[in-house]
């Protein structure tokens, strides 16, 4: 079910308020502004603190007082608001969640949104709704785009190119459809407006849409994933014939290899979801993975699971869920875990040391290896697999 599906859900359901974690408030406030377009009774608005309240879209416009700006005053007039199904959209609010006459406000607000079908849409970077809002708001997940996104966002850098052109009594340049896969496969990953610029500096750069602009769009992607620092892109440049022996397991990941086909995605079949690679040190194991990359023909990056790990409460849980949301958003590739015993043997991951951050890292860590759907081929290797807890081990 997509986003837009869930929250017209919820909202026909008389939930109250839903938050939303995202850096793409454009794209979610379109995204929101064409359920109102396309159920002409939902009216959206938008508020920040720098413009207050706005009318965006919805069967009648409205003007709201100029001083929405104040919390307080805001939070007043959505009390006192006497137009029925409203979707109220509030960026970065979970900064004056810290004042105890705002909380007390959204409270007393409930049963007014309800009565009215209306709904609070919070959107924010991060998850800080305070314990006495928890049950009255929901937590909703927003994906990074989709290739339809995506391609949406190339059609528009090329239509906006074009017309430049036309200005200039220049041709039109056109995209052959090999080169438009690949840049949205090298695309996927990033947030809408990383996109759109990524595809604005890769056309400006080389000019026309071709094998070159697809490897700087990709490139770009690789700019952005650093500012993370959870995954490290690794030039795949080692082939099987650079591997010497393993015979045995390069046959079965060139078997596995076809599980990525089109013959393969028509008849239905389950792609290969990785594999762990025990032995002693210095056998080629860390070598072996960049030629899995090579053969499958998809980029390589490496995760260090420590990384994910920080000092301050709630931020490892976090860069948890963001890793997962990047490597499920970048489609194929293979992610290399090297030396997972370091970050998850079985004391690392007890608990006894870190309030079971650690564990919950690590329930979340399995769960995901266990249910994800998306075609990233997991590698780990380890010098020592009786360090490795039985639940990451299994099959």
């Amino acid at each position: 079910m997509t986003f837009i599906n869930k929250l017209i859900n919820y909202h026909q359901a008389c939930y109250t308020g839903l938050f939303v974690i995202t850096h793409e408030e454009a794209r979610l406030v379109r995204e929101i502004i064409g359920i109102a377009e396309n159920n002409p009774p939902i009216t959206v608005h938008e508020w920040d603190l720098q413009n207050g309240l706005v009318y965006k879209a919805g069967p009648a416009e409205l003007s709201h007082p100029l001083h929405t700006k104040d919390v307080s005053t805001l939070l007043e007039y959505i009390q006192s608001y006497k137009y029925h199904n409203s979707i109220f959209i509030l960026k970065d609010f979970h900064l004056h969640f810290d004042n105890k006459m705002t909380i007390r406000m959204l409270r007393n607000s409930c049963n007014a949104l309800k009565r009215m079908g209306n709904m609070i849409v919070f959107v924010g970077h991060k998850y800080a709704v305070p314990g006495e809002l928890q049950k009255e708001i929901q937590l909703l997940d927003y994906d990074l785009p989709d290739t339809a996104a995506i391609k949406e966002r190339l059609n528009f850098i090329k239509e906006s190119c074009n017309n430049e052109l036309k200005t200039q009594n220049r041709s039109p340049i056109e995209i052959e459809q090999s080169v438009a896969e690949g840049a949205i496969e090298a695309a996927k990953g990033m947030t809408d407006h990383e996109v759109e610029n990524a595809f604005a500096l890769a056309l400006t750069s080389e000019g026309k849409f071709n094998k070159q602009f697809v490897e700087a769009v990709f490139q770009e992607k690789i700019a952005q994933l650093k500012k993370s620092g959870l995954l490290t892109y690794m030039e795949p440049n080692i082939s099987f014939e650079n591997v010497g022996g393993m015979q045995g397991l390069k046959n079965w990941l060139s078997s596995r290899k076809k599980a990525y086909s089109k013959y393969a995605r028509d008849y239905n079949l389950p792609m290969p979801k990785g594999m762990l690679l025990a032995s002693v040190p210095g056998t080629g194991k860390s070598l072996i993975c960049k030629a899995i990359a090579k053969e499958f023909d998809c980029p390589l990056f490496s995760l260090d699971i420590g990384s994910i790990f920080d000092s301050l409460v709630g931020n490892s849980e976090k860069n948890m869920r963001e890793m997962i949301k990047t490597v499920e958003s970048i489609g194929k590739c293979v992610i290399l875990i090297d030396e997972i015993e370091k970050s998850l043997s079985n004391s690392a991951v007890s608990g006894a040391g870190d309030s079971g951050v650690s564990s919950r890292i690590f329930g979340t860590f399995l769960s995901w290896l266990n249910d994800r759907k998306n075609p990233a081929f997991i590698v780990a290797t380890t010098n020592n697999h009786t360090l490795l807890p039985s639940a990451l081990i299994r099959k």
